[in-house]
Protein backbone atom coordinates (compact mmCIF):
# COMPACT_ATOMS: atom_id res chain seq x y z
CA UNK A 1 0.00 0.00 0.00
CA UNK A 2 2.93 2.39 0.55
CA UNK A 3 3.91 2.11 -3.12
CA UNK A 4 0.35 2.65 -4.33
CA UNK A 5 -0.16 5.60 -1.98
CA UNK A 6 3.11 7.19 -3.15
CA UNK A 7 2.06 6.81 -6.80
CA UNK A 8 -1.29 8.49 -6.13
CA UNK A 9 0.24 11.29 -4.04
CA UNK A 10 2.97 12.12 -6.57
CA UNK A 11 0.47 12.07 -9.44
CA UNK A 12 -1.87 14.34 -7.47
CA UNK A 13 0.99 16.71 -6.62
CA UNK A 14 2.15 16.97 -10.23
CA UNK A 15 -1.46 17.47 -11.31
CA UNK A 16 -2.01 20.37 -8.90
CA UNK A 17 1.28 22.03 -9.82
CA UNK A 18 0.74 21.72 -13.58
CA UNK A 19 -3.03 22.06 -13.96
CA UNK A 20 -4.49 24.00 -11.00
CA UNK A 21 -8.25 23.73 -10.58
CA UNK A 22 -8.78 27.33 -9.43
CA UNK A 23 -6.91 29.19 -12.18
CA UNK A 24 -5.58 28.90 -15.72
CA UNK A 25 -2.82 26.40 -16.38
CA UNK A 26 -1.20 28.33 -19.24
CA UNK A 27 -1.39 31.34 -21.55
CA UNK A 28 -0.56 31.58 -25.25
CA UNK A 29 2.14 34.13 -26.00
CA UNK A 30 4.28 35.33 -28.91
CA UNK A 31 7.99 36.15 -28.60
CA UNK A 32 7.94 39.12 -30.98
CA UNK A 33 7.74 42.17 -28.67
CA UNK A 34 5.86 44.31 -31.19
CA UNK A 35 3.30 41.60 -31.89
CA UNK A 36 2.96 40.93 -28.17
CA UNK A 37 1.81 44.53 -27.64
CA UNK A 38 -0.60 44.50 -30.60
CA UNK A 39 -4.10 44.77 -29.13
CA UNK A 40 -5.68 42.43 -31.73
CA UNK A 41 -3.00 39.80 -31.09
CA UNK A 42 -3.39 40.10 -27.31
CA UNK A 43 -7.16 39.72 -27.54
CA UNK A 44 -6.91 36.72 -29.89
CA UNK A 45 -4.35 34.93 -27.72
CA UNK A 46 -6.36 35.64 -24.58
CA UNK A 47 -9.65 34.49 -26.11
CA UNK A 48 -8.05 31.37 -27.62
CA UNK A 49 -6.56 30.50 -24.23
CA UNK A 50 -9.99 30.84 -22.60
CA UNK A 51 -11.62 28.65 -25.28
CA UNK A 52 -8.99 25.92 -24.87
CA UNK A 53 -9.46 25.89 -21.08
CA UNK A 54 -13.24 25.79 -21.49
CA UNK A 55 -13.15 22.74 -23.77
CA UNK A 56 -10.55 21.02 -21.58
CA UNK A 57 -12.79 21.39 -18.54
CA UNK A 58 -15.89 20.27 -20.48
CA UNK A 59 -14.10 17.15 -21.73
CA UNK A 60 -12.73 14.12 -19.87
CA UNK A 61 -9.27 15.70 -19.75
CA UNK A 62 -8.91 15.80 -15.97
CA UNK A 63 -9.62 12.09 -15.48
CA UNK A 64 -7.41 10.99 -18.38
CA UNK A 65 -4.59 13.34 -17.34
CA UNK A 66 -4.52 11.98 -13.78
CA UNK A 67 -4.47 8.40 -15.12
CA UNK A 68 -1.63 9.41 -17.42
CA UNK A 69 0.40 10.83 -14.53
CA UNK A 70 -0.06 7.62 -12.52
CA UNK A 71 1.15 5.59 -15.51
CA UNK A 72 4.11 7.92 -15.85
CA UNK A 73 5.08 7.48 -12.19
CA UNK A 74 4.63 3.71 -12.37
CA UNK A 75 6.29 2.85 -15.67
CA UNK A 76 8.39 5.94 -16.43
CA UNK A 77 6.55 6.32 -19.76
CA UNK A 78 2.92 7.04 -20.57
CA UNK A 79 0.81 7.40 -23.69
CA UNK A 80 -1.83 10.15 -23.87
CA UNK A 81 -4.16 10.14 -26.88
CA UNK A 82 -6.19 13.15 -28.00
CA UNK A 83 -8.82 13.22 -30.71
CA UNK A 84 -11.94 15.01 -31.85
CA UNK A 85 -14.89 13.82 -29.81
CA UNK A 86 -18.44 12.90 -30.80
CA UNK A 87 -20.58 14.17 -27.92
CA UNK A 88 -17.91 16.71 -26.96
CA UNK A 89 -15.35 18.65 -28.98
CA UNK A 90 -12.31 17.01 -27.37
CA UNK A 91 -11.81 13.46 -26.17
CA UNK A 92 -8.77 12.08 -24.32
CA UNK A 93 -7.61 8.56 -23.52
CA UNK A 94 -4.74 7.21 -21.45
CA UNK A 95 -3.47 3.95 -22.96
CA UNK A 96 -1.90 1.27 -20.76
CA UNK A 97 1.79 0.88 -21.55
CA UNK A 98 1.47 -2.90 -21.82
CA UNK A 99 -0.01 -2.42 -25.30
CA UNK A 100 2.25 0.42 -26.47
CA UNK A 101 5.46 0.28 -28.52
CA UNK A 102 7.23 3.49 -29.56
CA UNK A 103 9.97 4.66 -31.86
CA UNK A 104 11.89 7.94 -31.91
CA UNK A 105 13.25 10.30 -34.55
CA UNK A 106 16.85 11.49 -34.90
CA UNK A 107 16.31 13.94 -32.00
CA UNK A 108 15.10 11.08 -29.75
CA UNK A 109 11.58 12.48 -29.66
CA UNK A 110 8.76 9.95 -29.95
CA UNK A 111 7.08 10.28 -33.36
CA UNK A 112 5.86 6.70 -33.93
CA UNK A 113 3.45 4.64 -31.83
CA UNK A 114 2.26 1.06 -32.32
CA UNK A 115 -0.68 0.00 -30.19
CA UNK A 116 -2.11 -3.53 -29.90
CA UNK A 117 -5.90 -3.66 -29.59
CA UNK A 118 -8.23 -6.63 -29.09
CA UNK A 119 -11.74 -6.59 -30.57
CA UNK A 120 -14.28 -9.37 -30.68
CA UNK A 121 -15.95 -10.09 -34.01
CA UNK A 122 -18.93 -7.83 -33.35
CA UNK A 123 -16.73 -4.91 -32.24
CA UNK A 124 -14.44 -5.34 -35.25
CA UNK A 125 -17.40 -5.11 -37.64
CA UNK A 126 -18.66 -2.00 -35.85
CA UNK A 127 -15.22 -0.37 -36.01
CA UNK A 128 -14.03 -1.28 -39.51
CA UNK A 129 -17.04 -2.63 -41.46
CA UNK A 130 -17.57 -6.09 -42.95
CA UNK A 131 -15.93 -5.28 -46.29
CA UNK A 132 -12.54 -4.56 -44.69
CA UNK A 133 -12.17 -7.59 -42.44
CA UNK A 134 -10.58 -11.00 -43.01
CA UNK A 135 -12.38 -14.30 -43.51
CA UNK A 136 -11.70 -15.58 -40.01
CA UNK A 137 -13.35 -12.56 -38.36
CA UNK A 138 -16.35 -12.67 -40.71
CA UNK A 139 -16.85 -16.36 -40.03
CA UNK A 140 -16.84 -15.69 -36.28
CA UNK A 141 -19.26 -12.78 -36.77
CA UNK A 142 -21.74 -14.99 -38.60
CA UNK A 143 -21.59 -17.66 -35.90
CA UNK A 144 -23.45 -16.43 -32.78
CA UNK A 145 -21.39 -18.78 -30.62
CA UNK A 146 -18.11 -17.20 -31.77
CA UNK A 147 -19.02 -13.50 -31.78
CA UNK A 148 -17.28 -13.10 -28.42
CA UNK A 149 -13.97 -14.46 -29.77
CA UNK A 150 -11.27 -11.76 -29.69
CA UNK A 151 -8.87 -10.81 -32.48
CA UNK A 152 -5.69 -8.76 -32.30
CA UNK A 153 -5.16 -5.56 -34.29
CA UNK A 154 -2.19 -3.20 -34.52
CA UNK A 155 -2.78 0.55 -34.79
CA UNK A 156 0.29 2.25 -36.27
CA UNK A 157 0.75 6.04 -36.29
CA UNK A 158 3.93 7.42 -37.86
CA UNK A 159 5.17 10.38 -39.96
CA UNK A 160 4.10 10.08 -43.60
CA UNK A 161 6.86 10.61 -46.14
CA UNK A 162 4.45 11.53 -48.92
CA UNK A 163 2.56 14.15 -46.84
CA UNK A 164 1.54 17.21 -48.87
CA UNK A 165 1.41 19.61 -45.92
CA UNK A 166 -2.21 20.63 -46.62
CA UNK A 167 -3.73 18.18 -44.13
CA UNK A 168 -7.01 17.94 -46.03
CA UNK A 169 -6.98 14.41 -47.45
CA UNK A 170 -6.52 11.79 -44.67
CA UNK A 171 -4.32 9.73 -47.03
CA UNK A 172 -1.83 12.60 -47.43
CA UNK A 173 -1.88 14.10 -43.93
CA UNK A 174 1.34 14.59 -41.98
CA UNK A 175 0.88 11.43 -39.93
CA UNK A 176 -0.33 8.10 -41.29
CA UNK A 177 -2.84 5.98 -39.36
CA UNK A 178 -3.16 2.28 -40.23
CA UNK A 179 -5.05 -0.54 -38.53
CA UNK A 180 -3.68 -4.01 -39.32
CA UNK A 181 -5.36 -7.33 -38.53
CA UNK A 182 -2.44 -9.15 -36.96
CA UNK A 183 -3.29 -12.78 -37.87
CA UNK A 184 -3.89 -12.27 -41.58
CA UNK A 185 -1.62 -9.18 -41.83
CA UNK A 186 -4.12 -7.10 -43.82
CA UNK A 187 -4.83 -3.36 -43.51
CA UNK A 188 -8.42 -2.96 -42.37
CA UNK A 189 -8.40 0.85 -42.20
CA UNK A 190 -6.11 3.67 -43.36
CA UNK A 191 -6.35 7.36 -42.55
CA UNK A 192 -4.25 10.16 -41.16
CA UNK A 193 -3.78 12.92 -38.61
CA UNK A 194 -2.82 16.56 -39.14
CA UNK A 195 -0.94 16.49 -35.82
CA UNK A 196 0.64 13.64 -33.90
CA UNK A 197 -2.27 12.38 -31.73
CA UNK A 198 -0.12 10.58 -29.15
CA UNK A 199 1.76 12.46 -26.46
CA UNK A 200 4.38 10.18 -24.92
CA UNK A 201 6.08 11.85 -21.94
CA UNK A 202 8.93 10.12 -20.12
CA UNK A 203 9.55 10.78 -16.43
CA UNK A 204 13.31 10.41 -16.67
CA UNK A 205 15.65 8.78 -19.12
CA UNK A 206 19.30 8.47 -20.02
CA UNK A 207 20.83 9.05 -23.44
CA UNK A 208 19.79 6.63 -26.21
CA UNK A 209 16.85 5.30 -24.16
CA UNK A 210 13.48 5.21 -25.91
CA UNK A 211 11.49 4.50 -22.77
CA UNK A 212 11.68 6.40 -19.51
CA UNK A 213 12.25 5.40 -15.92
CA UNK A 214 9.81 6.21 -13.15
CA UNK A 215 10.12 6.40 -9.35
CA UNK A 216 8.37 3.04 -8.95
CA UNK A 217 11.03 1.33 -11.04
CA UNK A 218 13.76 2.81 -8.83
CA UNK A 219 12.04 2.23 -5.49
CA UNK A 220 10.64 -1.24 -6.20
CA UNK A 221 13.35 -3.08 -4.22
CA UNK A 222 12.81 -0.91 -1.15
CA UNK A 223 9.05 -1.40 -1.44
CA UNK A 224 9.50 -5.18 -1.51
CA UNK A 225 11.90 -5.01 1.44
CA UNK A 226 9.42 -2.84 3.37
CA UNK A 227 6.72 -5.42 2.72
CA UNK A 228 8.94 -8.19 4.11
CA UNK A 229 9.75 -6.09 7.18
CA UNK A 230 6.05 -5.53 7.85
CA UNK A 231 5.45 -9.28 7.64
CA UNK A 232 8.17 -9.79 10.28
CA UNK A 233 6.52 -7.13 12.46
CA UNK A 234 3.14 -8.87 12.19
CA UNK A 235 4.77 -12.13 13.26
CA UNK A 236 6.38 -10.31 16.20
CA UNK A 237 3.00 -8.90 17.24
CA UNK A 238 1.49 -12.37 17.07
CA UNK A 239 4.31 -13.81 19.19
CA UNK A 240 3.79 -11.05 21.77
CA UNK A 241 -0.01 -11.40 21.88
CA UNK A 242 -0.24 -15.17 21.36
CA UNK A 243 3.21 -16.59 22.15
CA UNK A 244 4.10 -20.29 21.79
CA UNK A 245 3.59 -22.55 24.81
CA UNK A 246 6.52 -24.41 26.36
CA UNK A 247 5.66 -27.63 28.19
CA UNK A 248 7.39 -30.93 29.02
CA UNK A 249 6.62 -34.18 27.23
CA UNK A 250 4.46 -35.27 30.18
CA UNK A 251 2.42 -33.25 32.55
CA UNK A 252 -0.52 -31.87 30.51
CA UNK A 253 -3.66 -33.31 29.05
CA UNK A 254 -4.14 -32.60 25.35
CA UNK A 255 -5.58 -30.73 23.61
CA UNK A 256 -4.48 -27.54 25.41
CA UNK A 257 -7.33 -25.05 25.92
CA UNK A 258 -5.45 -21.82 24.99
CA UNK A 259 -8.58 -19.82 24.16
CA UNK A 260 -9.71 -17.06 26.57
CA UNK A 261 -11.24 -18.66 29.68
CA UNK A 262 -9.92 -22.08 28.75
CA UNK A 263 -8.91 -24.64 31.40
CA UNK A 264 -5.63 -26.53 30.99
CA UNK A 265 -5.64 -29.94 32.65
CA UNK A 266 -2.42 -31.25 34.23
CA UNK A 267 -1.42 -34.70 35.39
CA UNK A 268 -0.54 -34.89 39.10
CA UNK A 269 3.08 -33.97 39.72
CA UNK A 270 3.60 -32.70 36.19
CA UNK A 271 5.28 -29.38 35.35
CA UNK A 272 2.88 -26.59 34.32
CA UNK A 273 3.19 -25.14 30.81
CA UNK A 274 4.48 -21.57 30.42
CA UNK A 275 4.46 -19.00 27.63
CA UNK A 276 7.55 -18.51 25.50
CA UNK A 277 8.98 -15.04 26.17
CA UNK A 278 9.47 -12.86 23.07
CA UNK A 279 12.83 -11.05 23.29
CA UNK A 280 12.99 -9.37 19.88
CA UNK A 281 13.51 -5.57 19.76
CA UNK A 282 10.29 -4.32 18.16
CA UNK A 283 11.37 -0.68 18.53
CA UNK A 284 14.38 -1.24 16.30
CA UNK A 285 12.17 -2.93 13.73
CA UNK A 286 9.73 0.00 13.82
CA UNK A 287 12.62 2.43 13.33
CA UNK A 288 13.85 0.44 10.32
CA UNK A 289 10.35 0.46 8.83
CA UNK A 290 10.02 4.21 9.39
CA UNK A 291 13.42 4.95 7.82
CA UNK A 292 12.64 2.76 4.80
CA UNK A 293 9.21 4.37 4.39
CA UNK A 294 10.80 7.83 4.47
CA UNK A 295 13.37 6.78 1.87
CA UNK A 296 10.59 5.50 -0.41
CA UNK A 297 8.55 8.71 0.01
CA UNK A 298 11.61 10.81 -0.79
CA UNK A 299 12.27 8.62 -3.82
CA UNK A 300 8.78 9.61 -5.00
CA UNK A 301 9.63 13.30 -4.30
CA UNK A 302 6.78 13.56 -1.79
CA UNK A 303 8.96 15.55 0.59
CA UNK A 304 8.92 18.35 -2.00
CA UNK A 305 5.15 18.70 -1.64
CA UNK A 306 5.24 19.04 2.15
CA UNK A 307 5.50 22.31 4.07
CA UNK A 308 9.11 23.19 4.93
CA UNK A 309 10.33 22.48 8.45
CA UNK A 310 10.74 25.64 10.51
CA UNK A 311 14.28 25.91 11.95
CA UNK A 312 12.97 28.39 14.53
CA UNK A 313 9.44 29.39 15.61
CA UNK A 314 9.88 33.07 14.65
CA UNK A 315 10.52 32.30 10.97
CA UNK A 316 8.98 35.02 8.79
CA UNK A 317 6.43 34.41 6.03
CA UNK A 318 9.02 35.52 3.45
CA UNK A 319 11.48 32.89 4.68
CA UNK A 320 8.77 30.20 4.52
CA UNK A 321 7.90 31.21 0.95
CA UNK A 322 11.55 31.11 -0.10
CA UNK A 323 12.07 27.66 1.44
CA UNK A 324 8.94 26.37 -0.29
CA UNK A 325 10.07 27.75 -3.64
CA UNK A 326 13.50 26.16 -3.21
CA UNK A 327 11.85 22.76 -2.76
CA UNK A 328 9.59 23.33 -5.75
CA UNK A 329 12.59 24.09 -7.96
CA UNK A 330 13.80 20.53 -7.39
CA UNK A 331 10.85 19.44 -9.55
CA UNK A 332 11.99 21.61 -12.47
CA UNK A 333 13.57 18.79 -14.53
CA UNK A 334 10.46 16.64 -14.17
CA UNK A 335 8.02 19.44 -14.97
CA UNK A 336 10.21 20.66 -17.84
CA UNK A 337 10.13 17.25 -19.51
CA UNK A 338 6.37 16.99 -19.01
CA UNK A 339 5.89 20.41 -20.57
CA UNK A 340 8.03 19.67 -23.63
CA UNK A 341 6.84 16.10 -24.23
CA UNK A 342 3.21 16.29 -23.10
CA UNK A 343 1.71 19.77 -22.82
CA UNK A 344 3.40 21.60 -25.71
CA UNK A 345 2.42 19.03 -28.38
CA UNK A 346 -0.97 18.55 -26.68
CA UNK A 347 -1.82 22.28 -26.91
CA UNK A 348 -0.70 22.28 -30.56
CA UNK A 349 -2.96 19.30 -31.21
CA UNK A 350 -5.93 20.89 -29.41
CA UNK A 351 -5.59 24.16 -31.35
CA UNK A 352 -5.58 22.16 -34.59
CA UNK A 353 -8.79 20.33 -33.62
CA UNK A 354 -10.54 23.53 -32.50
CA UNK A 355 -9.54 25.37 -35.68
CA UNK A 356 -11.01 22.59 -37.82
CA UNK A 357 -14.19 22.73 -35.72
CA UNK A 358 -14.22 26.53 -36.12
CA UNK A 359 -14.38 26.85 -32.34
CA UNK A 360 -11.58 29.45 -32.34
CA UNK A 361 -11.98 32.94 -33.88
CA UNK A 362 -9.98 33.68 -37.07
CA UNK A 363 -6.34 34.44 -36.44
CA UNK A 364 -5.26 38.10 -37.01
CA UNK A 365 -3.42 38.61 -40.27
CA UNK A 366 -0.30 39.87 -38.49
CA UNK A 367 -0.01 36.45 -36.79
CA UNK A 368 -0.03 34.49 -40.05
CA UNK A 369 3.11 32.34 -40.19
CA UNK A 370 4.24 33.44 -36.71
CA UNK A 371 5.19 31.02 -33.95
CA UNK A 372 3.31 31.03 -30.66
CA UNK A 373 4.42 29.48 -27.41
CA UNK A 374 2.80 28.16 -24.27
CA UNK A 375 3.61 29.99 -21.05
CA UNK A 376 2.65 27.98 -18.00
CA UNK A 377 0.89 29.56 -15.02
CA UNK A 378 0.85 26.69 -12.54
CA UNK A 379 2.36 27.19 -9.06
CA UNK A 380 5.67 25.63 -10.06
CA UNK A 381 6.00 27.67 -13.27
CA UNK A 382 5.27 30.86 -11.35
CA UNK A 383 7.80 29.88 -8.69
CA UNK A 384 10.43 29.51 -11.38
CA UNK A 385 9.69 32.95 -12.80
CA UNK A 386 9.69 34.61 -9.39
CA UNK A 387 13.47 34.19 -9.38
CA UNK A 388 13.63 37.36 -11.51
CA UNK A 389 11.16 39.15 -9.23
CA UNK A 390 13.04 38.12 -6.10
CA UNK A 391 16.30 39.31 -7.63
CA UNK A 392 14.86 42.78 -8.21
CA UNK A 393 13.29 42.93 -4.74
CA UNK A 394 16.56 41.89 -3.08
CA UNK A 395 18.46 44.46 -5.15
CA UNK A 396 16.07 47.21 -4.00
CA UNK A 397 16.46 46.10 -0.37
CA UNK A 398 20.26 46.17 -0.58
CA UNK A 399 20.25 49.58 -2.30
CA UNK A 400 17.94 50.92 0.38
CA UNK A 401 20.27 49.60 3.10
CA UNK A 402 23.28 51.12 1.32
CA UNK A 403 21.86 54.56 0.57
CA UNK A 404 19.12 54.83 3.17
CA UNK A 405 15.95 56.87 2.72
CA UNK A 406 16.77 59.63 0.23
CA UNK A 407 14.44 62.23 -1.20
CA UNK A 408 15.00 61.08 -4.75
CA UNK A 409 15.99 57.49 -5.48
CA UNK A 410 18.53 58.29 -8.16
CA UNK A 411 19.67 54.69 -8.40
CA UNK A 412 16.29 53.85 -9.96
CA UNK A 413 17.51 55.63 -13.08
CA UNK A 414 19.51 52.47 -13.80
CA UNK A 415 16.30 50.49 -14.32
CA UNK A 416 13.63 50.54 -16.99
CA UNK A 417 10.79 50.81 -14.48
CA UNK A 418 8.11 50.29 -17.13
CA UNK A 419 9.70 47.01 -18.24
CA UNK A 420 10.26 45.96 -14.62
CA UNK A 421 6.61 46.54 -13.72
CA UNK A 422 5.35 44.61 -16.76
CA UNK A 423 7.76 41.71 -16.14
CA UNK A 424 6.85 41.54 -12.45
CA UNK A 425 3.17 41.41 -13.41
CA UNK A 426 3.75 38.55 -15.85
CA UNK A 427 5.92 36.65 -13.37
CA UNK A 428 3.12 36.86 -10.81
CA UNK A 429 0.56 35.49 -13.26
CA UNK A 430 -1.26 38.73 -14.14
CA UNK A 431 -3.27 38.20 -17.38
CA UNK A 432 -1.78 39.86 -20.43
CA UNK A 433 -5.04 41.67 -21.17
CA UNK A 434 -4.77 43.51 -17.85
CA UNK A 435 -1.64 45.30 -19.08
CA UNK A 436 -2.15 48.37 -21.23
CA UNK A 437 -0.76 48.48 -24.73
CA UNK A 438 2.54 50.40 -24.61
CA UNK A 439 1.38 52.73 -27.39
CA UNK A 440 -1.84 53.55 -25.53
CA UNK A 441 0.13 54.05 -22.30
CA UNK A 442 2.59 56.44 -23.96
CA UNK A 443 -0.24 58.36 -25.65
CA UNK A 444 -2.04 58.76 -22.32
CA UNK A 445 1.17 60.00 -20.70
CA UNK A 446 1.69 62.54 -23.47
CA UNK A 447 -1.91 63.73 -23.11
CA UNK A 448 -1.52 64.02 -19.34
CA UNK A 449 1.73 65.96 -19.79
CA UNK A 450 0.05 68.28 -22.32
CA UNK A 451 -2.83 68.96 -19.94
CA UNK A 452 -0.41 69.58 -17.08
CA UNK A 453 1.57 72.02 -19.20
CA UNK A 454 -1.62 73.81 -20.29
CA UNK A 455 -2.72 74.05 -16.65
CA UNK A 456 0.62 75.53 -15.61
CA UNK A 457 0.43 78.12 -18.39
CA UNK A 458 -3.13 78.97 -17.33
CA UNK A 459 -2.13 79.46 -13.67
CA UNK A 460 0.86 81.56 -14.66
CA UNK A 461 -1.46 83.76 -16.71
CA UNK A 462 -3.90 84.13 -13.80
CA UNK A 463 -1.14 84.88 -11.32
CA UNK A 464 0.46 87.44 -13.65
CA UNK A 465 -2.92 89.13 -14.11
CA UNK A 466 -3.46 89.33 -10.36
CA UNK A 467 0.08 90.55 -9.79
CA UNK A 468 -0.51 93.48 -12.16
CA UNK A 469 -3.82 94.38 -10.52
CA UNK A 470 -2.73 93.90 -6.86
CA UNK A 471 0.91 94.96 -6.94
CA UNK A 472 0.54 96.53 -3.54
CA UNK A 473 -0.18 93.22 -1.76
CA UNK A 474 3.20 91.53 -0.95
CA UNK A 475 1.58 88.54 0.74
CA UNK A 476 -0.08 87.53 -2.51
CA UNK A 477 3.24 87.50 -4.30
CA UNK A 478 4.88 85.54 -1.52
CA UNK A 479 2.15 82.87 -1.42
CA UNK A 480 2.08 82.26 -5.16
CA UNK A 481 5.06 80.09 -6.23
CA UNK A 482 4.24 80.73 -9.88
CA UNK A 483 5.05 84.47 -9.43
CA UNK A 484 8.66 83.72 -8.62
CA UNK A 485 9.17 81.58 -11.73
Amino acid sequence: TVGENCVNQLAAGLYSYMFPTDSKAFELRVDDSQLAENEDVKQWLHKTTDIIHYHLIQSNFRQAFFENLKSLVLFGTSCFYSEEGISQVLDFTNFHMASIYVDVNSKWNVDTVFRRIKYNARQAVQEFGKDNLGEKILAAYKDPKKQGETFSFIHAVYPRKEADGKNIDPLTMDYASKYVYEDEKIIVHEGGYAEFPHQVPRFDRDATEKYGRGPMMKELMDIKMLSDMKVVRIKAWEKMCDPPIVLPDDGSVWPLATQPGGVIHMTPGGEPPFWFEFKGDLNKLNEAIEVTTTDIRNGFFLNLFELPELPHPKMTATEVIRRTEQKMRSLTPIIGRLQSELFNPLVHRIIGILLRREAIPPMPQVLAGQEYRVEYLGPLALAMRTLESQGFVRTMEELKLSFGEVERLEYLDNFDIDEVSRSLSRNNGVPETWLKDEGIRDAERQEAARKQQAMEIFFRFIVRAYSITFTGIPSLRLNCPAMTS
